[in-house]
């Protein structure tokens, strides 16, 4: 979530600091956000953007549990959203309009 959107993203990638995340159209760098995934959420700022993916730079770190947490999240299932959001990325890669 932005002050002005509310958007559907695939988290890529997440740490104790910050995250990968992506999407149709990239965030602006600078950009206040609040992440949030099953029952937890971080805010940030978006630190760089490249194609579909931007980074988000944590205010707080993310505690280690929630990391753990999220990971098993993960290892159970893939909501259908998200391998759509992948796919898309995936196509636009081999059609040479995105990098990966």
């Amino acid at each position: 979530m932005t002050h002005t959107a509310t958007r559907q993203v695939v988290l890529s990638d997440l740490s104790c600091n910050g995250a990968r995340v992506l999407m149709h159209e990239p965030l602006a760098i600078g950009c206040e956000v609040v992440l949030e995934w099953d029952r937890f959420d971080a805010f940030g700022t978006v630190v760089w953007c490249h194609a579909d993916r931007s980074g988000i730079a944590f205010i707080d770190p993310v505690e280690k549990a929630v990391l753990i947490a999220t990971r098993a999240l993960d290892d159970r299932a893939r909501l259908p959203q998200d391998r759509e959001l992948v796919r898309q990325v995936a196509k636009r890669w081999v059609e040479g309009s995105a990098r990966l």
